[in-house]
């Protein structure tokens, strides 16, 4: 993600709620430092970046309340749409489960995980007597 963002500096983006234009400043090892629009210039760390991206890779799904309740309350417009522009992410609006209005909403391809079979067979199995379950501990 951090190289992918690196090809973005000097770039202009919008927010994806308002459509306000910033332009994508230095990405360091701190984070991505963004320009507003007729404002001053923000940093949004990797710290707020790296675990909503975590987010949305496992779960496939990600909105702008999500970031802001739990990854970044000040600048969860720029950090959704930071990850809007990583590769295999796409963008639309669904209805907030608790204001019930369209909120931007990130979306990326999960890959379905194969159930493990388990190890060898099991420690103990469980046997009914007298309407109590005793635990019999296997050779």
């Amino acid at each position: 993600m951090h190289a992918e963002l690196k090809k973005q500096e000097g770039q202009t983006l919008a927010t994806l709620s308002h459509g306000k234009p910033f332009v994508v400043g230095a990405v360091t090892e701190r984070g991505v430092m963004v320009h507003p629009a007729g404002s001053k210039e923000r940093k949004v760390t990797w710290r707020q970046l790296d675990p909503a991206w975590t987010q949305l890779q496992r779960r496939g799904k990600l909105n702008q309340i999500e970031v802001r309740d739990n990854y970044s309350k000040v600048s969860s417009g720029y950090v959704l749409a930071l990850l809007a522009v990583l590769p295999g992410v796409t963008q639309g609006k669904e209805k907030a489960e608790d204001s019930g209005r369209l909120t931007p909403t990130l979306y990326y391809p999960v890959k379905k995980r194969k159930k493990r079979k388990p190890a060898g067979k099991p420690l103990w199995k469980t046997k009914k007597r007298d309407d109590n379950d005793w635990a019999v501990w296997l050779d």
